[in-house]
């Protein structure tokens, strides 16, 4: 066994002066976020420690054969954590792990970290950290208030872990060291998700996978994990995840890829954000229209080229034209006002109809009636099992020749392989899609080196007359403060109120919390 750090080399403090050092520190590291930056704690700290520089692609930690003796923080560069071999997360500057090093005695590592790029790391022993709580006994107040604060509230956890005594999973007493766990988290998520939950004292934990049985382990020991559109929630996943698990809070509206029935019957609540910034969904939808109608897409590409011919770019004026909207909660009712701005003649079909169109006038229809008198079609219906492949090789049947399809809310909705068929025959005449059937393999994701193996997806990429965005229609500040707004307000309810299930404000849950 070899002690850590076995392949960093060595720094001098003065080579790494330029680095935020004492701010990541006090803002990262449980047990001094009660200090300044510029405090005597964190300076001493700062100035007891050692760094270490890793190369890309170097093992700075091996499973099995390292002890770590020390604790460590990422101060710069982003490194892989590995368990069997294989990806089980990633770490960022101010991630740390080995706390317990500063208290106890060396432990093999459970798991390995290989930095992605070349990554600089701080490491204090135990006897520096010994000496430095000998002249500072508020700092050793502090590790004592953190160790208690987190006894009962995690599982140790590999390189996040940050109290030595773990134990237990139930909720928290206190918000003071709440582990969150963020599947599927990119970066213009973390910004507004860091921001809301200043102040709170939870660990944020940010993983880029997506939440599956293959990836429940990392969300072991967990007090909340928090979720995005392609995470699974599914029975085997609670089983992965023991008796007691954590809260699941959705980032997004949708939660059909959680089993409500399993959570009920497990007494796990669940939470969403069933709303955020409708309008943004709105606006990209009629986006896909008005490039689709434009060829905007194809306009661009041309003059990119020095091509500035019209052939084929002629479209249509939106005034007088019948959209058919199907779906008319938040997202459908801005849609509509939207259309009504261009002079479209708006008409709707939907199980409930809103009371704030039926005062504006707006038409409801039954379907077929809709698919008839269409010659665009928006989808905005969430998908059930009455919704699914609601636009069909029998709906289309019954469309305008040339229709155009627009798809922002669920990739369900549409029968992929009719709407192929559809766009081969040219019933439909153009179609933008920012959701599609088996999305959750690919969007999100950088393949561009890859090969894209789902026949409908790669076809639809193929077809010069549809647009494809990646389930971007959310994608905007606004809806991205929202979203961390009401996520932070939904664990505040678990955490500090003690709210569970059915009475938790966005609860996905249908039944109530038996204690």
């Amino acid at each position: 066994m070899v002690t850590s750090p076995p392949n960093g080399t060595p720094v001098t403090a003065s080579s790494v002066a330029d680095l935020p050092i004492s701010k990541i520190l006090a803002e990262n590291v449980g047990f001094l976020k009660s200090f300044s930056n510029d405090s005597a704690e964190i300076q001493a700290i700062a100035q007891a420690g050692a760094y270490y520089k890793v190369q890309d692609g170097q093992f700075y930690i091996v499973e099995g054969q390292t002890h770590i003796d020390r604790f460590n923080v990422l101060i710069q560069g982003s490194v892989k954590v590995q368990k069997n071999e294989s990806d089980a997360g990633e770490m960022h500057s101010g991630d740390f792990f080995g706390q317990f090093a500063l208290v106890g005695d060396p432990r093999p590592a459970d798991f390995s970290v290989v930095p992605v790029t070349d990554a600089i790391f701080f490491t204090l022993a135990q006897s520096e950290f010994q000496s430095i709580l000998s002249k500072f006994p508020e700092l050793s107040m502090q590790v004592l208030r953190n160790a208690l604060a987190e006894m009962d509230n995690h599982e140790s956890q590999g390189w996040k872990a940050s109290a030595t005594i773990k134990s237990g999973r139930a909720a928290p007493r206190s918000g003071a060291g709440a582990r969150v766990v963020v599947f599927d988290a990119k970066p213009y998520e973390r910004i507004p998700l860091e921001k809301m939950s200043q102040g709170t004292g939870y660990e944020m934990v940010y993983v880029k996978e997506t939440l599956s049985p293959k990836t429940a382990h990392l969300a072991k020991g967990a007090d909340v994990v928090c979720l995005f559109v392609h995470d699974q929630v599914s029975a085997d996943v609670l089983k992965a995840l023991g008796p007691k698990p954590p809260l699941f809070t959705l980032r997004n509206a949708g939660f059909e890829l959680v089993d409500v029935p399993a959570c009920d019957s497990s007494q796990v609540s669940v939470t969403r954000v069933p709303s955020y910034s409708p309008n943004a969904i709105s606006e990209h939808a009629v986006s896909l229209m008005m490039s689709l109608n434009r060829h905007i897409v194809q306009a661009h590409a041309r003059v990119s080229q020095a091509d500035f011919s019209l052939d084929g770019l002629v479209g249509f004026n939106m005034l007088g034209k019948t959209v058919g909207v199907i779906g008319t909660g938040k997202i459908g009712y801005y849609t509509v006002q939207i259309l009504r701005g261009f002079g479209c003649n708006v008409i709707c079909y939907d199980v409930f109809k809103n009371p704030q169109l039926l005062e504006q006038g707006i038409q409801y229809v039954e379907l077929d009636e809709l698919f008839a008198r269409s010659t665009i079609i928006s989808l905005h219906a969430p998908l059930l099992p009455s919704t699914k492949h609601m636009i069909n090789a029998k709906s289309l049947e019954k469309c305008k020749d040339g229709v155009m399809i627009i798809n922002t809310s669920r990739g369900g909705l549409i029968d992929t392989s009719a709407l192929v068929d559809g766009i081969i025959s040219g019933k439909v005449g153009a179609c933008g899609l920012d959701v599609v059937e088996n999305e959750g393999a690919y969007f999100y994701r950088d393949l561009s080196d890859q090969v894209i193996k789902d026949d409908h997806i790669a076809r639809l990429i193929g077809f010069n007359n549809v647009i494809l965005t990646s389930h971007q229609a959310y994608l905007t500040k606004e809806a991205l403060e929202e979203i961390a707004t009401t996520t932070m307000k939904n664990i505040h309810e678990y955490i500090h109120e003690g709210k569970r299930m059915k009475s938790l404000t966005n609860s996905v849950n249908t039944a109530e919390f038996q204690a």
